[in-house]
């Protein structure tokens, strides 16, 4: 498991983690790191992103995005 993840915006204790990649074809597996802030018990886990070179916006799973660098 991947244990580190590159951004996390929080607000109103709700943590956004954000991980952003290079690549174009990117997975809903590249968050894995994103459950470890499940763990945390004064926080609860939104819906977290992939920033990356893919050519639209998308849902890699419920609750993980893909986002297009051009698009932000």
């Amino acid at each position: 498991m991947e244990s580190e993840i590159d951004f996390i915006i929080e607000e109103d204790g709700i943590l956004y983690p954000i991980e952003i990649k290079q690549n174009p074809n990117v997975s809903a597996d590249e968050t894995s790191a994103f459950l470890v802030l499940d763990r945390l018990e004064d926080k609860k886990r939104g819906m977290g992103a992939i920033i990356c070179m893919c050519p639209q916006p998308g849902a890699l799973r419920e609750n993980v995005l893909q986002i297009p660098v051009w698009y932000i």
